[in-house]
């Protein structure tokens, strides 16, 4: 018998695209290793995002860092980061 669950049994991805707007501010998350969860890294213009599109976040998604994931860096969005921002970086589920 397998103990593990693919997360894609549970929850399911969620991308909410909004194009960078030159002269708009937007609030970046990152996430902790080892569980510590997600945390706001920085505002940024956007004139200054290189990305075609960043993701918002919502308040309980589970937000995974793909670069670290092999180190814990996944958690649950607080209520104080909703609204705020992620790249294709971190794949976001519900």
């Amino acid at each position: 018998m397998n103990a593990w669950t693919p997360l894609g049994d549970v929850l399911e991805r969620v991308e909410r695209a909004v194009v960078p707007v030159p002269g708009e501010s937007y609030r970046q998350v990152g996430v902790h290793w080892w569980g510590f969860g997600p945390y706001e890294r920085e505002q940024v213009d956007g004139s200054d995002v290189r990305a075609p599109a960043l993701f918002r976040l919502a308040d309980g998604d589970v937000l995974i860092n793909k670069i670290w994931a092999r180190h814990g860096a996944v958690g649950s969005v607080p209520a104080q980061l909703e609204g705020a921002f992620v790249s294709a970086e971190f794949p976001t589920l519900v």
